[in-house]
C-alpha cells in the first residue's frame, strides 16, 4: 500500500473581516461535527447575507476535508439600511469567491425565495438546514413547514435570531418542548 498523501495545510478564516451577524460558528462547527463521514452530506443555509457564515462554514468544510455540499439560498432582498437585490448579490459573490472556487459544484447558490427553494429538493435529502432569513412569524412558519420534510430522520433543523420578529412563537408552535437552545460563539 502506498502511503497517503499529507493532509492539505488548513485554509485560515477570513469570515470575520467580512461585513455580516455572524455570531454562531460554535452551533456550525458542533453540527459539522455531527455529519455523518461515511456519506456525502447536505447542509442548507437559508438567509446568507453578505456571504459571512458562508465563508465559515466552507473553510470548515475544506479543512475539515468533508464530504459536504454547501446549499445559500437568499433572495438577496435585504432589507431597509442594507445593500439590496443586485448589489448585494455581487457583494456576496466577492466575499465567497476564494472558497466558491475550492469547492466548486459543492457550493450552490440559490437565488430564490427560502420556499422556492426547498422545492428544489426530494424529501429527505438533506442532513443540516439552518434558517436565518425572514424572521417575521409568518415567514418563519412558512420555512419550517417548506424545509422540515426535506430532512432526513437524522437531520437537524436550526436557526438564530430567538427574540427576534416572529421566531420564538413560529418555532415554539412547531415544535413546543422540543427545542433545544443553545448559546452563540
Amino acid at each position: 500500500a502506498s502511503p497517503s498523501a499529507p493532509a492539505p495545510a488548513p485554509r485560515p478564516h477570513f469570515y470575520m473581516t467580512l461585513d455580516g451577524h455572524f455570531w454562531f460558528a460554535s452551533a456550525y462547527s458542533a453540527l459539522l461535527d455531527q455529519l455523518p463521514t461515511d456519506r456525502p452530506t447536505s447542509f442548507v443555509e437559508v438567509g446568507v447575507f453578505k456571504g459571512q457564515s458562508i465563508a465559515y462554514l466552507a473553510v470548515e468544510v475544506l479543512n475539515r476535508q468533508l464530504d459536504t455540499t454547501l446549499h445559500a439560498v437568499d433572495n438577496f432582498a435585504g432589507w431597509q439600511g442594507v445593500l439590496q437585490g443586485s448589489a448585494l448579490r455581487a457583494e456576496f459573490d466577492k466575499n465567497i469567491a476564494v472558497v466558491k472556487g475550492a469547492l466548486g459544484d459543492r457550493l450552490q447558490v440559490h437565488a430564490m425565495s427560502s420556499v422556492e427553494a426547498a422545492r428544489q429538493f426530494p424529501s429527505a435529502c438533506l442532513d443540516v438546514v439552518w434558517l436565518d432569513a425572514d424572521h417575521s412569524y409568518d415567514a418563519v412558519k412558512a420555512d419550517i413547514r417548506a424545509w422540515l420534510p426535506k430532512l432526513r430522520p437524522s437531520g437537524t433543523l436550526g436557526g438564530d435570531d430567538w427574540e427576534m420578529g416572529g421566531v420564538k412563537k413560529a418555532v415554539t408552535e412547531a415544535f413546543g418542548v422540543r427545542v433545544i437552545l443553545g448559546q452563540g460563539s
